[in-house]
């Protein structure tokens, strides 16, 4: 018997002009900012703090390719791998963040150069 499980966590990316990051990451935040838009549901209450976000700042360079991406692995990051094995069961982990963290970075990068945006 073969099964498989994806976890996804949803994270939000924000760049100030001055370079600054923030990260929210879903399930690390309360979000009571939003107030009736609230969701009993942590990814639509992420969907929804994007939402929020790009009406405040219609200006602001929005990308959502990263969404797109899923958990795919990108050829030249080292993914972390960890595993267990018993009798009956084999349990195989892979982290993609690290091919997250260096997309966000090139798609930053390239509308600070002025390349999108």
């Amino acid at each position: 018997m073969h099964s498989s499980e994806i976890a996804r966590e949803e994270v939000l990316l924000v760049y100030a002009r001055d370079g600054r990051a923030a990260m929210i990451v879903e399930g690390q935040f309360d979000l009571p900012c939003l107030g009736t838009g609230r969701h009993p549901s942590s990814k639509a209450n992420m969907l929804e703090l994007a939402r929020t976000l790009r009406d405040r700042a219609p200006d602001a360079f929005h990308d959502d390719r990263l969404l797109r991406l899923g958990v795919r692995q990108l050829p030249f990051v080292i993914e972390a791998e960890s595993g267990s094995r018993s009798r009956a069961m084999s349990v195989l982990r892979r982290d993609t963040r690290a091919s997250l963290d260096v997309l966000a970075e090139i798609l930053h990068r390239a509308v600070v150069e002025g390349f999108l945006g």
